[in-house]
C-alpha cells in the first residue's frame, strides 16, 4: 500500500505535535512589599521598631542596614510571604533549608548544622569569607530571634556549600540568583 504524500505530512506532524517542547525555565524575583519604599533597614531600630530588608541570594553576606549597637540587643527576624530564591535551577522558598541531593553532599556546607539555603542571621565575628560561629538559622517564616553576641552590622545570607580555597564563595556567585524580602523587628530578648 502506498501511502500519498499529504497523508505522510499530516501524520508526520501528529507525531510531532506529541514531542515535548523543550525550554529554558526563567527565574522570578520576589516581588517588593508594598511597604519598603518607605520602611527600609538603616542605622539603629528603637524598641519594638521594625523595616525591611532585600536579601540577594548570591552574595556571601549581606548587611541588612541595621547596626547593632551592643551584644545582648535582640533582633526577630521573618520572612514576607511568597518569597523565593535560585540555588542553581533549585527553587527555595526561604527560610527553610534542605538536605541536598547526592552531589550536593559532597561540598562542604557552611553551616553543616542547617541546610543548603537555610536563610541565616548573623552579627559576624570574623573577617572576609571565614565562617562565623555566632550564625543562626532562621526556623521559620514567622520569625526566629536573634541575640546578638557582639556589636556590628546584622547581615543575612543563604547557606550553601563552601567553594575551593582561594574562593569560598564560588557557589554563591556563580550558581545562586534571586533575592527575597524579610522584616526585621527590635524584639525583647
Amino acid at each position: 500500500m502506498r501511502l500519498h504524500p499529504f497523508a505522510c505530512l499530516l501524520t508526520s506532524l501528529l507525531l510531532a505535535s506529541c514531542v515535548g517542547v523543550s525550554y529554558k525555565e526563567i527565574p522570578v524575583d520576589s516581588a517588593a512589599p508594598e511597604h519598603t519604599h518607605r520602611n527600609r533597614c538603616q542605622g539603629t531600630l528603637a524598641a519594638d521598631g521594625a523595616c525591611s530588608a532585600r536579601i540577594p541570594a548570591n552574595k556571601w553576606s549581606t548587611p541588612t542596614g541595621l547596626r547593632v549597637g551592643q551584644a545582648g540587643e535582640c533582633y526577630c527576624v521573618s520572612v514576607l510571604p511568597n518569597q523565593v530564591w535560585f540555588d542553581g535551577n533549585r527553587r527555595r522558598a526561604p527560610p527553610w533549608g534542605e538536605r541536598g541531593n547526592t552531589l550536593m553532599r559532597f561540598a562542604s556546607l557552611r553551616h553543616p548544622d542547617a541546610g543548603y539555603f537555610a536563610l541565616m542571621v548573623d552579627v559576624p565575628t570574623v573577617q572576609g569569607f571565614e565562617v562565623s560561629p555566632t550564625a543562626r538559622a532562621v526556623e521559620t517564616p514567622e520569625g526566629t530571634s536573634y541575640v546578638a553576641r557582639a556589636a556590628g552590622d546584622l547581615v543575612l545570607y543563604p547557606n550553601d556549600a563552601l567553594g575551593p580555597k582561594g574562593a569560598p564563595d564560588w557557589y554563591y556567585t556563580s550558581n545562586n540568583h534571586g533575592f527575597i524580602w524579610v522584616q526585621i523587628r527590635r524584639c525583647a530578648p
